[in-house]
């Protein structure tokens, strides 16, 4: 059924808890609610306790039922028990219809009425005029005209006045040619914040006489010796409907500029026909583009959004603003971008980060240290797979002990135990594992080995005289010079001197005190450096002394 409220119903209930209420007795002064309600009914509800010393109320919206005069307590609105069912007491309650404050509708000082929330309307609601502003309810009248007309869509205008300019009109030949001039102080024009210019188009819309507006061009932008003009646009200085080249009903124009109007635009609104200079010419609101404003570092001016600043790193930025070649980002603390510049030497270097343990350090350009190569470890794992790249350098010790074969550089080898096969002759070496090979190799013979204390003297008998034969020279030894070639060749005898040859000038000494000498073809004799006797090359005896004869003289 319907809702329903009347003025004075109002009864009595000794009913208790939270379930329906039985009506009972009607006071004096109040109607019944089977006088203002019909069975089914719902209406607004108002109970209360009316025991001293107790607070228990209740407002909502129940359903009235005539046959054993209930009321029931569909919607609790708000109670004593906050806003929920209150469990009642013992003791009357008056129970009466009420029209709760948040379903209240009133007229307002200014004749105003505001409707709660989403309202819906039983019946016509009637308006007396045309909207005039972009939230204002459109008549049916205003919408059939609208469709009928539609839109014609002229060229966007740049401009659109926010106020009423201070002009002259002169409205030409019937609009052709009319023109508005500035009537105030003389300055360039300035609409809606922006600094005319000359052909640019505007909407004037806010004259006090509304017969002069309408689309106009500058014509000229004025000084501070001259008046601006505008001129009526020619697709707007006749009238005319469905076509883009005249003004009236459907007429839309979109503003492109201004501080406040750009993106918006706008519909002539003015019905019938229109006479320029003497019928209004009215324009309602199509659409307003909404207006953005930015926070640092975004600026939003009129339809443009730029950036006035670097973004940080917490809206997804790097809060850094420039950077050069090599330059690398990296987070320098919590939120908190840093740049690493490149590595402008002419040096190697590698990206090296070492933490606490517990914390990461900033990044820094770094040579490689051995210290920073684990994997030159003394493994044949390790070393051995890139043997062969080892061209030249030092290795520490226990490196090399693997098979290496790609040691190329030049160097020496200055500790350890040579573990590898034998160094060839060409190479320098012997080409053998053994002393007897080595001598073989060499073309060395048995003399090599012998003591030099066994060559020492003739009187250590046989050894001495035979040890070294005079064959042996040039074939198992190896000429000093070339003073060694008569003793090479001489023949056969015995005693040192058969086999023993000095180059020119030099002493052969004997023992400590004796030595030979041969100078400019004589040998000399001496004793203690001083020269005792002499030979010369015809075998003439020269003696500094006595002779002695052991035999015949």
């Amino acid at each position: 059924m319907a809702l329903t409220l009347n003025d004075r119903v109002k009864q009595v209930s000794t009913t208790t808890g939270t379930g329906t209420i039985t009506l009972g007795a009607t006071p004096s002064g109040f109607d019944s609610f089977t006088d203002g309600l019909s069975d089914g009914d719902t209406t607004y509800y108002s109970i209360v306790n009316t025991e001293p010393g107790v607070t228990e109320w209740e407002v909502g919206l129940g359903t009235f039922t005539a046959s054993g005069t209930t009321l029931s307590r569909d919607t609790v609105f708000t109670s004593s028990n906050s806003g929920s069912l209150v469990n009642f007491g013992a003791g009357d309650k008056d129970v009466f219809v009420t029209y709760p404050a948040s379903k209240s509708l009133f007229e307002a000082a200014d004749n105003s009425i505001s409707l709660p929330g989403a309202t819906t309307f039983g019946s016509t609601v009637l308006l007396n005029q045309d909207p005039t502003l972009s939230l204002q309810a459109a008549t049916k009248d205003y919408v059939d005209n609208a469709v009928a007309a539609g839109l014609d869509i002229h060229t966007a205008a740049k401009l659109e006045t926010t106020v009423a300019l201070s002009a002259g009109y002169s409205n030409g030949s019937s609009g052709v040619g009319a023109t508005l001039t500035n009537s105030g102080a003389q300055a360039a024009l300035v609409i809606d914040g922006v600094a005319a210019v000359v052909s640019d188009r505007v909407l004037v819309q806010q004259q006090s006489t509304a017969a002069h507006n309408g689309i106009y061009v500058v014509t000229n932008i004025g000084s501070a010796s001259s008046n601006w003009i505008l001129t009526r646009s020619t697709d707007a200085n006749s009238f005319g409907l469905n076509t883009p080249n005249k003004l009236g009903q459907g007429s839309y124009v979109f503003i492109t500029s201004g501080n406040t109007r750009a993106g918006q635009s706008f519909v002539c609104n003015t019905v019938g026909t229109i006479t320029f200079g003497t019928t209004d010419i009215t324009f309602a609101q199509f659409f307003a583009t909404p207006v953005y404003t930015g926070t640092t570092p975004i600026n939003v001016t009129g339809q443009v959004v730029s950036l006035t600043g670097v973004v940080g790193p917490t809206n997804g930025g790097t809060g850094l603003s420039s950077y050069t070649t090599g330059d690398i980002i990296y987070s320098s603390a919590t939120d908190t971008l840093a740049k690493l510049t490149g590595n402008t030497t002419t040096t190697k270097k590698y990206l090296q980060e070492q933490g606490t343990g517990s914390a990461a350090n900033a990044p820094t350009w770094e040579q490689v240290a051995a210290a920073d190569v684990s994997g030159l470890a003394t493994s044949a794992t390790t070393d051995t797979t890139d043997a062969s790249n080892i061209a030249s350098g030092t290795l520490p010790t226990g490196r090399l002990t693997g098979s290496y074969t790609g040691v190329t550089g030049v160097g020496t080898l200055t500790a350890g135990t040579w573990n590898a096969t034998a160094i060839a002759l060409a190479n320098g070496g012997t080409g053998a594992t053994t002393a007897s090979d080595a001598r073989t190799n060499l073309g060395l013979g048995t003399a090599a080995t012998t003591a030099a204390s066994d060559y020492a003297t003739a009187a250590q008998g046989t050894l001495a005289d035979s040890a070294l034969q005079s064959s042996d020279i040039g074939t198992n030894v190896q000429a000093y010079n070339a003073n060694l070639d008569p003793l090479a060749t001489n023949g056969s005898g015995t005693g040192v001197n058969q086999y023993v040859a000095r180059p020119a000038g030099s002493a052969i000494a004997i023992g400590s005190t004796f030595t030979v000498t041969e100078t400019g073809g004589v040998l000399f004799f001496s004793v203690s450096g001083v020269n005792k006797a002499k030979i010369d090359a015809s075998g003439n005896l020269t003696v500094a002394g006595d002779v002695t004869a052991f035999g015949t003289v």
